[in-house]
């Protein structure tokens, strides 16, 4: 069940790193989306303030082209009523024709009315004064006449004043109807020629985007007009670079399409390698930086450690000998970290000499001062020896016991030994032994430091040296821990 577990457990972690990989594609997908529909809502948004100015300007044009339709409208009523008024003139004209045929015919009558009084002068004499009555009343009649005629005439004249007045104001309203309808046509027109400009640049826009799009594998959109503002006299300059360009353009003759795109794909690897040749240049200083402060420091704490150790080694050499002098040097002090160690000791009573020179015992209680001065400047949980005091005879062995008990304290040593003494000196013992031929049996025996021992916890020390030694005379391997 527990590996099935772990192996669960693994399947969940691929899975959760699966789900952190597409996690982390879907976000980066996500962003690319964000950043193109900003892109878009960009490109929107100013095509829309284009869209927004054209129809304000279109707006504009026709609330101007209502303005001249309403002052049409408006002159066409005045002529309207020009023409009523006109019409009213010529009806007042017509009265007074019509007024000046009934003086014309009532001065006929008169006129027979005299010829007839005339004829009849004679028959009636007797009533010549009514006549000159009447004749008086009748030239009264025709001064008021005249004067009646005079003042037709004056208003005839005025009518036919104001007749030509309104007549020319509508000549001239006329004119100016007719200069706003040429106005308006001429706003028509104008309107038609920006609208095929309009045109006109749009399929020159698209011209010149499908060339950026063909030549150079550039979007007209990725394009900033403020970048591009020049003055005549840098136009000239640019049109004149751009035919000298052209030039050697064609004089190179086929060209690759694809250069732009593969020097793009280039720099981005020249630039990837670049970066990564920098991080291994600047990982590498790093590296040397650490090795030189890794070796300065280790050089250091060695220097001090070594320092240490020379004067441990002669305590524990002349705790262990009761006496002497024991060395320890660098064989090559420049390079200390490379160089190999020297040993030159005097036992007591015998001259400074090589260890190489000591005999078996020496050399052993040599290298256990050495290990206890080791020891005693960096001490360690637990320590394992293994045959040791082999090589000691018993005075040795009672000062080797004297300074491992110095460190049981502070940790514990397992001891692999055949030494009654130093089994002696164990808490725990462990053993191997063959009762029978060919069967292998682990002897333990646990022993307490003080006279009597407890029920199931061990046995006294000296049965237990009875133990160590029965265990040494059958040849066992023991192993003591302190």
């Amino acid at each position: 069940e527990r590996n099935n577990i772990e192996d669960r457990i693994q399947g969940f972690q691929k899975e959760i790193e699966l789900a952190t990989a597409e996690a982390l594609e879907l976000t980066q997908e996500i962003e690319r989306n964000r950043v193109t529909f900003e892109h878009s809502q960009s490109a929107l948004g100013q095509k829309e303030q284009d869209e927004s100015k054209f129809t304000e300007i279109q707006r504009q044009r026709e609330r101007d082209l209502e303005q001249h339709v309403f002052a049409r409208e408006e002159v066409l009523n005045a002529l309207r009523q020009c023409e009523a008024q006109s019409e009213q003139v010529h009806q007042g004209i017509r009265h007074l024709e019509e007024s000046l045929r009934m003086i014309g015919q009532h001065t006929q009558k008169d006129q027979e009315r005299q010829a007839f009084l005339e004829q009849g002068k004679g028959r009636i004499a007797s009533k010549e004064q009514e006549l000159d009555q009447d004749e008086i009343v009748c030239v009264r009649l025709a001064e008021d006449y005249q004067q009646r005629l005079h003042g037709i005439d004056v208003e005839l004249e005025l009518l036919r004043k104001d007749l030509r007045e309104q007549e020319e104001l509508l000549t001239g309203q006329r004119h100016a109807l007719d200069q706003m309808l040429r106005t308006q046509k001429l706003l028509q027109d104008e309107e038609h020629q920006i609208s095929l400009q309009q045109l006109d640049l749009d399929y020159k826009l698209r011209n010149v985007g499908e060339r950026l799009q063909q030549r150079y594998r550039l979007n007209f959109s990725d394009l900033n007009p403020g970048e591009y503002i020049f003055t005549d006299e840098e136009l000239a300059t640019a049109d004149e670079t751009i035919a000298a360009l052209q030039t050697k353009v064609d004089s190179l003759g086929t060209v690759n399409l694809l250069a732009i795109e593969e020097y793009q794909e280039l720099k981005t690897r020249y630039d990837f390698l670049l970066a990564q040749q920098k991080d291994l240049d600047d990982a590498r200083n790093s590296l040397m930086e650490a090795i030189r402060k890794i070796n300065q420091t280790t050089k250091q704490l060695f220097e001090d450690t070594f320092k240490q150790v020379q004067e441990t080694f002669k305590q524990y050499y002349q705790i262990l000998f009761r006496g002497g002098e024991a060395r320890i040097f660098l064989i090559d002090e420049t390079h200390p970290l490379e160089s190999g160690i020297d040993i030159v000791v005097r036992p007591p009573g015998k001259k400074l000499q090589n260890m190489s020179l000591l005999s078996g015992g020496e050399k052993a209680l040599t290298a256990v001062a050495l290990l206890f001065a080791l020891f005693k400047i960096k001490p360690s949980p637990f320590c394992l020896l293994d045959e040791i005091d082999a090589p000691l005879d018993e005075a040795n062995i009672d000062r080797f016991l004297a300074v491992l008990n110095t460190f049981i304290d502070q940790s514990q040593f397992i001891i692999i030994t055949h030494n009654r003494k130093t089994i002696a000196m164990g808490n725990s013992l462990y053993g191997v032994t063959m009762e029978e031929p060919g069967i292998s049996k682990i002897v333990s025996v646990k022993v307490r430091s003080g006279e009597e021992s407890l029920p199931g916890e061990g046995v006294h020390p000296k049965v237990a040296a009875e133990v160590a030694q029965e265990a040494a005379s059958t040849e066992t391997t023991d192993t003591v821990s302190a």
